[in-house]
């Protein structure tokens, strides 16, 4: 072989090579003789980027990478301003296996118990425990990347207890590494016993390892200058960077190998060993670092952040393997000598026949598996939001959050469409102050309303209903005849507990009056028996007024005007407390015969000095025009919990039918509605929490996108987005093939 120096006395002395062949030994010449300083100066540089590397902030925040120009990026963004409290609390989901009844109370207890932990939703019903499977919703007080909720999510993990649990939420996807250390180790396990194998020598292996690890630490720390990488460059770099730059180590040790067989002299030989493969290594090192930074012109900035710092750990990989390597080699070159084997050899010939009479054949296979993988390279899946790591989902089912941010001034007109979503068979509710607070309801409509907004309203429907019919009547004005008023308020105080009180006092007077609630049962002659069976009195107190009465025979109204408009000795016979019965009674039984109907305060007056208060009148009234007339009005979910709370509570006649722990319920849920209400409305622009069931990415996810887009077409040009995991994934599916096409034009390019 000849050397480089012969190749420079062969070579014209004027000739442009043998320039370039002096520079590369002057070079050469200047790593060999300098290679002891180089190797402390990169250790001290690998030593300082292990230090920085912690200072390197790793961004798990995929969105911050969409263009410029994308709509959830921009939503993201102002939603971030707007709503600046969003980062004030974040979200970890915590799902155990077979947990028993005590042991469900434990776990809530000491979860609540972790600092920094705001709250725990738990409760016994499907929603937290289903198939042997137990749920906790735990809001942690700080956002997912503080340092407070990495606290929280390991006290979770410890107090597991070697429990089957798993975990989701922005917590955990933030306190988890996209790829685990161990991969890192096993790499360089199985590139250290490759090339242990492969190598001539068991000593060359372990310097490669040492310099490239010189190399990965220098490239991590340096990291430093970009301010933040993301999670996913910090991941795959140092893997990425062994498997790019691991062959340039192997070639200088090939080439010293060679040229340490000629010579005896270790410092000729490694200045002629990086002499000749100087120009192959940094020509392989800029094609690669050229192909790396063609990742700077996507769309979405993470294959800039990839690009750059790849670009830059290939550089550093060649750098270490001229000053850190050299060095080595020079150390460890008895180590090297002594520790040497024989290399696995395989013979070629054949194969390299075969290839070459079979070039036309082969050339076509090739061609034709090329076009294949062309069509069939679009069909792999790709995932972009770590929802294939969410395990509770599978048992619980998805609650996937979209969020739609925009300008007050469109409120009014995004309310239908916002309805109009909600329509989707995939969407649970929208939370908006148009589509949940201040949009109208029907009574019927209240309930299912509160459910979805996760507001505790336990108050059925007839109670809602008379709710309503009271906001849309304060002053009573249904008309009862005495009799439907009686037969009414004898089922109602059946049905309605509120009543029960009432009920017990007067119930035995209102059966008497329920038996004279016609006209043909006040005129209709009844014996002294007959007639002591309907008032529910003694027989013998009857039969001695009939006798003065000189009568056989009266009917209920002649029996009254009997004994109120007759004699003393009548008066004396029926006593006192018939008397009062019978006052009630002919006023009553009048009221019967004349077939009016009544004002709640014209029936008060009937019953004037009974139980049958005006109060209770009034109230009885109020739920009879709630079951009989048409409740046709309509009322926001703000506005209700508002009069429900004021103006209800404090209604003489209706109060009662609120208790004191409704009370506080209505309490609490009108001040969740407020708190609700300043997270989704500020002064200039407001958002709606679109839940839906759908996954955070998917076909079925990305169709709902789109026809969300669609209806929302009409503010395309407005400051209306839609943001979410969801369309964060959307827009990097519709965008990822032509970027991974440019990037394949430009890297062949």
């Amino acid at each position: 072989m000849v050397t480089n120096a012969a190749a420079c006395d062969i070579i014209d002395p004027n000739h442009p090579s043998a320039e370039r062949i002096s520079a590369l030994e002057r070079v050469s010449a200047f790593l060999v003789k300098r290679r002891f300083v180089l190797l402390a100066v990169f250790v001290a540089l690998a030593v300082a980027g292990v230090i920085l590397s912690g200072f390197v902030v790793k961004n798990k925040d995929m969105k911050k990478y969409l263009p410029a120009d994308s709509d959830t990026k921009i939503g993201f963004e102002l939603m971030g301003e707007v709503f600046p409290e969003d980062d004030e609390t974040s979200d970890l989901r915590v799902m155990y296996k077979g947990l028993s009844d005590g042991e469900k109370t434990e776990m809530l207890t000491r979860l609540s118990e972790i600092d920094g932990v705001a709250s725990v939703a738990y409760d016994g019903t499907e929603r937290y425990n289903r198939d042997g499977y137990t749920l906790y919703r735990i809001t942690v007080d700080g956002s997912a990347a503080s340092k407070i909720a990495a606290a929280v999510y390991k006290t979770a993990v410890k107090i597991s207890d070697g429990r089957e649990v798993y975990f989701a939420g922005d917590v955990y996807l933030h306190n988890i590494p996209i790829l685990p250390p161990w991969v890192m180790l096993l790499a360089i396990g199985i590139v250290t016993t490759v090339l242990l194998i492969m190598c001539d020598s068991f000593a060359a292996p372990f310097l490669f390892i040492a310099g490239i690890l010189v190399a990965i630490a220098i490239n991590t720390g340096s990291n430093i200058i970009f301010g933040e990488i993301s999670a996913i460059t910090d991941s795959i770099a140092s893997i990425l960077q062994l498997a790019l730059s691991m062959d340039y180590s192997i070639m200088l040790m090939e080439r010293y190998r060679q040229e340490r067989a000629k010579t005896d002299d270790k410092n000729a030989a490694l200045k002629n060993a990086i002499t000749a493969s100087l120009p192959a290594i940094s020509g392989s090192a800029q094609t690669t670092v050229v192909g790396l930074l063609t990742l700077v012109f996507m769309r979405f900035t993470v294959g800039r952040d990839i690009g750059l710092v790849l670009a830059k750990g290939v550089l550093i990989s060649m750098l270490c393997v001229f000053c850190v390597l050299p060095a080595l080699i020079n150390i460890f070159d008895k180590l090297i000598i002594k520790t040497r084997k024989k290399a696995p050899e395989f013979k070629t010939d054949g194969y390299a026949s075969f290839i070459y009479k079979a070039k036309v054949p082969l050339s076509c296979v090739f061609a034709a598996v090329f076009v294949a993988a062309c069509f069939l390279q679009g069909n792999q899946k790709i995932t972009y939001t770590g929802s294939e790591l969410d395990h509770i989902s599978t048992v619980f089912g998805n609650e996937n959050d979209i969020v739609l941010v925009y300008k007050n001034e469109y409120a009014n007109a995004l309310a239908p469409l916002q309805a109009e979503i909600e329509k989707d068979d995939g969407v649970i509710v929208v939370l908006s102050c148009e589509n949940t607070m201040e949009k109208p309801l029907r009574y019927d409509e209240v309930r299912a309303k509160c459910a979805s907004a996760g507001i505790r309203i336990d108050i059925d429907d007839s109670l809602i209903k008379l709710v309503y019919y009271r906001n849309a009547n304060p002053t009573e004005t249904h008309m009862l005849t005495a009799g439907d008023f009686v037969s009414f308020v004898l089922r109602a105080t059946e049905n309605i507990p509120a009543l029960e009180g009432y009920a017990a006092s007067v119930r035995d007077r209102l059966n008497i009056l329920s038996r004279l609630s016609t006209p043909e049962a006040v005129n209709k002659n009844y014996t002294s028996g007959e007639m002591a069976e309907i008032l529910g009195v003694e027989p013998d107190r009857l039969v001695l007024l009939y006798a003065y009465a000189r009568r056989d025979e009266m009917s209920p109204l002649e029996l009254t005007d009997a004994v109120l408009g007759g004699s003393a000795l009548i008066r004396a016979a029926a006593g006192s407390e018939l008397i009062d019965s019978i006052t009630v009674l002919d006023r009553y039984m009048k009221a019967v015969d004349g077939g009016e109907a009544l004002s709640f305060d014209g029936m008060s007056e009937i019953f004037d000095g009974t139980g049958v208060t005006k109060t209770l009148t009034e109230a009885i009234y109020a739920l009879c025009g709630s079951e009989t007339d048409a409740v046709e009005n309509t009322l926001s979910l703000k506005a209700l919990l508002s009069y429900l709370t004021d103006d209800f509570s404090s209604d003489a006649a209706l109060s009662g039918f609120i208790s004191e722990e409704m009370k506080q319920m209505l309490a609490s849920g009108a001040e969740a509605l407020g708190s609700a209400e300043a997270l989704l409305k500020k002064e200039e622009y407001s958002r709606a929490l679109i839940r839906t069931t759908y996954p955070e990415e998917g076909s079925d996810t990305f169709a709902f996108v789109a026809r969300t887009r669609e209806i929302l077409s009409d503010f395309d040009d407005k400051e209306v987005y839609l943001v979410g995991n969801s369309t964060y994934a959307e827009e990097m599916n519709a965008g990822f093939k032509g970027e991974y096409t440019l990037i394949a034009v430009l890297t062949m390019a």
